[in-house]
């Protein structure tokens, strides 16, 4: 049976060996990893990946990886570290081992100002995009079972239902909001309630 601590430092040796580190990191949730104009990956995450492969002397592989398959990635092996926006919960903590976090920001339900939301127990009115795998989309449901969340396959498709009108909601990172807010001023993120 490995320990964690040896389980990591077995990581950490095959990664100096094969002088790569692979990186799950998000494409398409800005300001944490998204496409520029050259189509080369840009964000925070991305800036933290380059510094833990510079720190370890290594070339650095970014591997696109969703919400839902960020853990299952590192399980099988297909990156060695993720770098991918995720929140620390008790289940994902029986699978994985985590870092201190580098990034502090809450997660919310956002939607336009005139939308009488004020908590997970007011949301069977109306229909909130959440990606699927996302502490958001896992809190509301538990939240409230009986909650319209419209279940997107990633980050983008989730963001995307809300700024088409498929969805009145969005539920995602404060972070996210703020940008997402800057690059569309013409649709509204009020934030409704902090999930957590």
């Amino acid at each position: 049976v490995l320990t964690a601590r040896s389980a990591a430092a077995d990581v950490l040796a095959d990664i100096l060996a094969r002088g790569t580190v692979r990186v799950g990191v998000f494409a398409d949730v800005p300001p944490f990893g998204s496409p520029n104009a050259a189509r080369e990956l840009e964000g925070f995450d991305i800036d933290m990946a380059n510094m833990v492969a510079k720190s370890l002397g290594v070339k650095l592989e970014l591997v696109p990886a969703t919400a839902a398959n960020r853990i299952p990635y590192l399980i099988t092996d297909r990156v060695d570290i993720n770098i991918a926006l995720m929140s620390v919960t008790p289940e994902r903590a029986k699978q994985i081992m985590f870092t201190h976090p580098y990034v502090n920001t809450a997660l919310a339900v956002y939607g336009p100002k005139n939308i009488p939301v004020t908590s997970a127990d007011t949301l069977a009115a109306f229909k909130v995009a959440a990606a699927k795998g996302t502490t958001e989309e896992l809190e509301l449901t538990a939240l409230n079972p009986k909650a319209n969340i419209l279940r997107m396959e990633d980050n983008a498709t989730a963001v995307q239902a809300y700024l088409s009108g498929q969805s009145e909601l969005w539920a995602g990172n404060s972070l996210i909001a703020i940008e997402l807010a800057k690059k569309n001023p013409n649709k509204e993120f009020d934030r409704k309630f902090v999930i957590r």
